[in-house]
């Protein structure tokens, strides 16, 4: 985990620089930073993280710290996608390795986040039945994830950093956080 933390780190940093006074990035400008190359180099280093050896609450925290870096990372190199097709290229081609296994932020969210299961729209899960990966799926799906991803939109909940030791209480506290939010829950009682 001390590696995604100082990934995180970093591209906290580059995203302070390229801050405007009303809060929007400028993703061309971070892209433009000089420690963006040390940033994206850094990331090379997770392919010596191995998901395979890792127990279900820190492979839990770790896919979660995982997607969103990965997200932030895919925006500052190619853009934010604009039309269905790209969105769906964005989250499916993009890939890292990690440990020597290749994974799209569609693999760690629905294949090992999401205990393998298909995303909307799509036919099949990510990891078909003879894909070694499917080992990396969790046992079961955990509906609170949803309130921990950040896919880049706005209306996603904001990044947050998951830990092992605590990531049961985290979950908790982020469900009931954005739930809590009128502006994306509301009761009408006419």
């Amino acid at each position: 985990m001390a590696i995604l933390s100082r990934l995180r780190r970093m591209v906290s940093k580059i995203e302070c620089f390229a801050t405007d006074e009303r809060g929007q990035i400028d993703y061309i400008a971070a892209e433009k930073d000089p420690s963006f190359l040390s940033f994206d180099e850094a990331t090379c280093e997770l392919q010596g993280v191995s998901l395979w050896s890792m127990d279900d609450r820190t492979k839990l925290s770790f896919g979660i710290n995982l997607y969103n870096l990965m997200v932030k990372h895919a925006i500052i190199k190619v853009g934010i996608s604009t039309t269905y097709f790209t969105r769906l290229a964005f989250y499916k081609t993009l890939r890292y390795n990690i440990g020597g296994t290749l994974l799209s932020c569609d693999d760690v969210e629905h294949g090992i986040l999401r205990a393998n299961t298909r995303a909307p729209k799509e036919l099949f899960p990510p990891f078909g039945k003879y894909d070694s990966r499917r080992e990396l799926a969790r046992p079961d799906l955990d509906p609170r994830i949803h309130f921990a991803l950040n896919c880049g939109s706005k209306s996603c909940p904001s990044v947050e950093k998951f830990s092992s030791e605590k990531i049961e209480e985290e979950l908790k506290v982020v469900a009931r956080g954005f739930c809590e939010d009128d502006g994306n829950v509301s009761i009408d009682f006419w």
